[in-house]
């Protein structure tokens, strides 16, 4: 049978055009190469869709292809590349500097990581999941009784793995102004208007599925709302 049509943004806004693909909300608990490139192209739509035609929508197959392209992609001229490539190397480090004071999520690889035996791993990873896969969430819940058995040395234990994966992070989150600063200084070539406005976008979104999760909502909604000015904290 014939694939479904790939729909085009015609006159479609960004968020028409993402619920149409069906994009998952921006989730920086996730590695970057994970995200979808609508994320970084909601202003420029006609190039998401050459991406989406090509079924290369996730940011780490993006950019395999634009390194190994040599300024050839179909549908797309070599300027258009570079903006992706920028954009590509803004996020990464955008999620670096987004992540300090909030640790990477709890999962049942990280639990792998962290060395858990194999008698309390699905339990605890069962129980991230009830916290969100918040690690400070799990230590406390651990302190509390939350898992049977797994007592007060095995907790400590988890906890220093915890802060060497970066899982608990005890640094204070960065204000949205010290990140915008933080990129521009590590990426001069793009404008600073474009950083600050990129930046302010993916902070909205992430702060918003950060907040959804830890609320017991979670970050899988339907809908890809406008991106609203962010305040400071």
């Amino acid at each position: 049978p014939a694939e479904p049509a790939l729909p085009a943004p015609l006159a479609m806004s960004a968020e028409e055009y993402g619920l149409a693909l069906c994009v998952p909300p921006l989730d920086l608990e996730h590695g970057p190469g994970e995200l979808h490139m609508f994320h970084l192209l909601r202003d420029q739509l006609g190039v998401l869709h050459a991406l989406v035609v090509l079924r290369a929508t996730q940011l780490g197959r993006v950019e395999r292809w634009v390194r190994k392209a040599g300024g050839a992609i179909s549908g797309l001229s070599p300027s258009q590349l570079k903006d992706i490539e920028q954009r590509i190397a803004l996020m990464r480090v955008f999620h670096g500097l987004w992540l300090v004071g909030r640790g990477h999520r709890v999962d049942l690889t990280a639990l792998v990581e962290a060395q858990v035996t194999d008698n309390f791993r699905e339990k605890l990873a069962d129980l991230a999941k009830r916290e969100a896969g918040d690690a400070r969430r799990l230590i406390q819940a651990l302190r509390q009784g939350g898992l049977s058995g797994f007592g007060k040395g095995k907790t400590d234990a988890l906890e220093l793995c915890f802060e060497e994966l970066r899982c608990l992070d005890r640094r204070p989150m960065l204000e949205l102004d010290e990140i915008i600063l933080g990129c521009a200084r590590e990426l001069p070539s793009l404008g600073a208007d474009q950083v600050g406005e990129l930046c302010s976008q993916w902070w909205s979104a992430a702060d918003r599925s950060w907040a959804n999760r830890r609320s017991g909502t979670g970050p899988e909604i339907t809908t890809i709302p406008a991106p609203k000015p962010a305040t400071q904290r």
